[in-house]
């Protein structure tokens, strides 16, 4: 080894004291050369600029005074009403003017309307009821930054619905009746609906002998199930829930949370829901598309009591695929131990997203780029984290860690204090200074033990940046430990030759570091349809699903990130102190972005990653264009088959004139992708862009676009087909090679009001399916279709939408 100078960075001091970073490549330049980058890249905008300006004024004479450049915008922001002026919301306003997706839906549309929204519990069931459940669902409401108009009970209007209940029999409406599951199940058609459908008996009791039994339930002369109020529907209607539905039951065995023992019958939720939208003077009940039948029933019951009629509409379900949402199996998962809690972060219930970290600014993005239509949604987790990552990446501070640290000690160095920006991009984050030590930490993944041609890290003899750090190292020995056969440490020099290295890794120094456990998260489940799996779901457990590093290392800037927290900046998290231990967040450079987790204590600090970065979680360098050029030149021969698959794609669009498909990739594109990382290809997009790839394709897309695959969505459309890149508008969704407004049925769609019932079928509105076969005109519906619901439900065009929640309805 050569001999170690007195003072290693005197040679380097005055190249290396005026080095600067260039953004936009990630080199350490001077200034001049920067100042030199930034003024072509200005004049080459001016010239773009000019030339579009040119274009756009059709050739004007060069007299004319020219308009002064409009100036360009800093970033791109989402509409954050965008769903609620187009597709299914607009058309439900306009019929009447006035887990987190039904939050953001319910709450953002009647505030965007100008009106309020309810949060009612609806609390029925007495054995199924805690408080602890109402609890977490306000708090999930007001961290998501919404406050509601007003938070009921159904079981507040107890006596109310009792009195209804008394009039609905004297209507000879309602009767009690004494039959078990098996008779019910009889009278409704047998098994699959092979019989006829007959009334019960006990429908034909006088008013007085139904009026007396149903005092005799409300004063205990009956057990459970002995008896129950039935409604006195249609049971010849098709649709199942005009059958006598069950209007009150018994409910001895456990009190009321609220209530105590004051009740011994309880309503349903078929009888209770639509009386209580009424009593509260609801105007828009927006509920999810499983309740389009029970609409009938809603109706029948309002009109039949005489009471103001709401109007209830149904919106698709979101689905989110390698993941259960299920309560039966998210409780089978906790009691099987294989996750901590409910709110554990690979859960996506709505207090697991919470504790990983998500925003909840990120959820409403998330669900205002998806939209809200009639069509149940299934959407990839990658979509989800697509939109996380971009918020936070223009929202949180930027800390340097390491997750498997290995000491380098550089010899001769001398500790000195090196002054970080939170963000490159936001200056106003402001800023923060470390301590540059002789002994530095890097990751494990930086360092290879044999050097290779194509690698850019750390490895013996060669150099190295450290970002930000005042010059590069060399190393020059390691040590490994005998028995694990690790490196345990590594020697190095200040490199005085190497003015730009060609790669840049993450380091920390020894004093003021943290040591801290950070928890990767991965899919719970190895496959994106674990309920398919052989066995049932739980045969399908990741067992790579946590990932612990528990000797972390941060550095000290985290001490006043944590000070400053909430980051970013809500509501639901900043008023009176609320944001939690998840509100401390920060992107790990080049690694992910992480949150603190609940579990953490004064002594030991817990992190759990949120989402990896743009790098897909590995340690990006900055030998991204060398690294490209070979790539490219190694992958020339996909390229053909590649056009190919393009060319197909091209087919679907000609195919399918109505449908708006992505736009494609080249071949140069596609040809890079075929070998490169994505993480390679990062810097190939420019800024107001996102990349949009799949394995062998890829496309940069504006960020006010979602990425279908390799390709983009335009605005005011969503993914239909993540293969091949096609899109359908607005509310629409693909049914084979067609965009339909309403539902998939047989090789076709139905309208936007109409009802699939099989074998291509669809039913008009008005109409109900007839156990798949036939469209039948209900009856209820031609007698209600000219009652006038106003009058009484518009005042003063206030929008009051209902929310109705029960215990379990925290999930996403």
């Amino acid at each position: 080894m050569a001999d170690t100078p007195a003072d290693p960075t005197a040679k380097l001091a005055e190249s290396t004291a005026k080095l600067q970073l260039d953004e936009e490549t990630g080199e350490m330049v001077s200034k001049g050369e920067l100042k030199k980058r930034l003024a072509k890249r200005a004049k080459k905008a001016a010239t773009e600029k000019a030339k579009a300006a040119k274009e756009a004024a059709g050739g004007a004479a060069e007299s004319k005074p020219k308009a002064a450049p409009k100036p360009k915008a800093e970033e791109v922001v989402l509409d954050a009403q965008a769903m609620f002026k187009q597709g299914f919301l607009e058309e439900v306003y306009k019929e009447r003017p006035s887990e987190n997706v039904a939050i953001a839906v319910n709450f953002g549309f009647a505030k965007y309307h100008g009106g309020v929204c309810y949060l009612r519990y609806d609390d029925t069931n007495p054995e199924k009821e805690e408080e602890r459940y109402f609890t977490a669902i306000e708090e999930m409401v007001r961290w998501l930054g919404f406050a509601p108009y007003k938070i009921t009970y159904s079981s507040d209007n107890f006596q109310k619905l009792y009195d209804l209940a008394e009039k609905l029999i004297t209507l000879e409406k309602a009767y009690v009746c004494y039959c078990g599951d098996t008779e019910i199940k009889l009278q409704r058609g047998g098994e699959k609906g092979a019989t006829p459908r007959f009334r019960c008996e006990h429908a034909n009791q006088s008013v007085e002998e139904n009026l007396q039994k149903f005092r005799d339930m409300k004063d205990g002369k009956y057990k459970p199930r002995e008896a129950f109020l039935r409604m006195k529907q249609d049971i010849t209607n098709g649709n199942p829930q005009m059958w006598d539905l069950a209007a009150y039951r018994i409910k001895t065995d456990t009190p009321h949370h609220r209530t105590g023992w004051d009740w011994k019958i309880y309503p349903t939720y078929d009888f209770t829901h639509c009386l209580c939208d009424s009593f509260e003077g609801i105007t828009h009940s927006l509920c999810t598309t499983e309740f389009v039948q029970s609409r009938v029933s809603y109706e029948w019951l309002n009109k039949t009591l005489g009471v103001y009629e709401p109007m209830q509409r149904e919106y698709g379900r979101l689905g989110i695929t390698g993941t259960v949402l299920s309560k039966r199996k998210i409780l089978k998962l906790v009691e099987e131990k294989i996750v901590r809690g409910w709110d554990d972060p690979r859960l996506y219930t709505l207090i697991g997203i919470k504790r990983r970290g998500v925003p909840p600014g990120a959820i409403l993005d998330f669900v205002n780029e998806l939209g809200v239509t009639t069509s149940v949604s299934v959407i990839q987790i990658k979509r989800f984290e697509q939109t996380v990552r971009k918020y936070l990446e223009r929202t949180v501070p930027r800390l340097m860690m390491v997750l498997d640290p290995i000491p380098v000690i550089i010899e001769g160095a001398e500790t000195q204090e090196v002054e970080l920006p939170f963000s490159p991009k936001d200056p106003k984050m402001g800023s923060h200074t470390v301590k540059f030590t002789p002994t530095v930490y890097i990751d494990r993944a930086d360092f290879r033990e044999v050097d290779s041609k194509d690698y850019f890290r750390l490895a013996p003899n060669k150099t190295v940046g450290l970002l930000n750090a005042p010059c590069p190292i060399k190393a020059t020995s390691y040590t490994k430990d005998e028995t694990t056969g690790k490196v345990t440490e590594i020697r190095a020099v200040f490199d005085t030759e190497t003015k730009k290295p060609k790669a840049f890794i993450n380091w920390v120094g020894s004093e003021g570091s943290k040591k801290v456990e950070a928890r990767i998260h991965n899919s719970l489940f190895k496959s994106e349809k674990p309920d398919d799996a052989e066995g049932g779901f739980l045969n399908d457990i990741n067992p790579d699903s946590e990932v612990i590093y528990p000797d972390a290392i941060i550095e000290s800037g985290f001490d006043e990130v944590k000070r400053r927290a909430p980051w970013p900046e809500a509501a639901g998290e900043s008023e009176l102190g609320k944001g939690g231990p998840e509100s401390v967040r920060f992107q790990a450079t080049r690694i992910a972005y992480f949150a603190v987790d609940s579990d953490s204590t004064d002594d030991k600090i817990i992190l759990n990653r949120i989402v990896e970065t743009n790098y897909g979680g590995e340690h990006h360098t900055h030998g991204t264009k060398m690294r490209l050029f070979r790539n490219l030149v190694s992958s020339m021969t996909w390229s053909m088959w590649l056009w190919l698959l393009c060319a197909d794609h091209t087919l679907a669009a000609l195919i399918s004139p109505n449908l708006t498909t992505t736009s494609s990739a080249t071949p140069f594109q596609s040809a890079i992708s075929a070998t490169a990382r994505q993480d390679d290809l990062e810097d190939t997009c420019p800024k107001d862009t996102v990349m949009c790839h799949l394995p062998h394709n890829w496309n940069c897309c504006p960020s006010t676009s979602q990425c279908c695959g390799a390709g983009c969505c335009i605005a005011g459309s969503h993914c239909v087909d993540l293969l091949f890149g096609r899109c359908c508008p607005g509310g629409k969704r693909l049914c084979g090679s067609v965009c339909v407004a309403g539902e998939c049925c047989g090789k076709g769609g139905c309208g936007a009001r109409e009802r699939c019932c099989g074998g291509g079928i669809c039913c008009k509105e008005g109409e109900v399916c007839d156990y798949g076969k036939t469209c039948v005109r209900s009856k209820t519906s031609e007698e209600s279709s000219g009652a006038g619901r106003g009058g009484f439900g518009w005042r003063a065009g206030v929008v009051v939408v209902a929310g109705v929640m029960g215990a379990g309805w925290v999930r996403l």
